[in-house]
């Protein structure tokens, strides 16, 4: 008798035209297929393995493949190294496991054999929850590490949470970031991670600050400074953290204290704009947002 971990399926094989293979839905949690496309040089020439793809489909009919998608999207455009058909392995499951083992499928097809990076999964993750990013900041899902750690932060320290969790989690806030946020590239971990933190806190009340983080207008006089200006040496003194001697990139305590500042940074510029001070008080990152478990 099989475990009752273990989830049975039925297979088959089935001959599609490209043309068919390209209208099965892609995959509820396909990353970035253009950006990938970009970058297959081994598709460049067709080669037999290229033919065989994979596909789940419910007892009801519901279709999505598991891998092959970018394949599909680089035959569309060369047409002149295109198969006519395909040949594709379909895994059959209940229609009521089929969102489950769609994403589960996924990650078994393409995280070993096609090398899934944290930004694919990202990309993914954001996709399921209908993140279309505009921003190329946002679409290239660089920024796993910021989010992690302000899930960490919201959570008692647990990043052991799917990327799927993180996102719905913060969804609001990726929202949000992507509508600013444009090609930049400014924004380190913890600067990120403020920002989906202050965001949860605040809301959009916030971008503004963000904003003028990022067009560098901060104000100094003397030993004072706005808050603006004090996020913005915060985030350069973790950067030269990283850079020093030694360092392969900053410490997760290093990267904290960061966060600490940067958010203490943006409740001054929430209560007082810009305002000028002397020093800035690290906040408690772990009781910023407090989320029942």
């Amino acid at each position: 008798m099989a475990p009752e971990s273990t989830v049975l399926h039925e297979t088959y094989m089935t001959t599609m035209a490209l043309s068919e293979w390209a209208c099965v839905p892609d995959n509820p949690v396909q990353r970035d297929t253009e950006m990938r496309a970009a970058k297959a040089k081994h598709l460049r020439r067709f080669e037999a393995a290229h033919g065989i793809v994979h596909m789940l489909e419910s007892d009801k009919g519901r279709r999505c493949k598991l891998e092959g998608h970018t394949r599909a999207f680089y035959w569309s455009s060369h047409p002149e190294i295109a198969p006519e058909t395909v040949d594709v392995r379909v895994t059959v499951c209940p229609d009521e496991d089929f969102d489950a083992e769609s994403v589960r499928l996924y990650g078994h097809y393409n995280s070993k054999e096609e090398a899934e990076t944290a930004s694919d999964k990202l990309f993914g993750a954001m996709r399921k929850q209908g993140i279309a990013a505009s921003s190329t900041f946002v679409r290239k899902a660089a920024f796993s590490t910021a989010l992690s750690m302000a899930y960490a932060f919201c959570h008692r320290g647990q990043r052991g949470d799917s990327v799927y969790e993180r996102v719905e989690f913060f969804a609001d806030e990726i929202r949000s970031l992507d509508s600013f946020i444009g090609s930049r590239k400014k924004l380190v971990s913890p600067a990120v991670c403020c920002f989906l933190l202050a965001h949860k806190s605040h809301g959009d009340e916030v971008v503004q600050f963000f904003e003028q983080f990022l067009s560098d207008s901060g104000i100094k006089d003397g030993r004072r400074k706005d808050s603006v200006q004090f996020f913005t040496e915060a985030m350069q003194s973790y950067l030269d953290a990283g850079d020093a001697p030694g360092m392969k990139g900053c410490s997760w305590g290093v990267a904290e204290q960061a966060v600490a500042i940067g958010l203490a940074c943006v409740e001054r510029w929430v209560v007082a704009g810009h305002a000028l001070m002397t020093r800035v008080k690290p906040v408690d990152v772990w009781k910023y947002i407090a989320c029942d478990d």
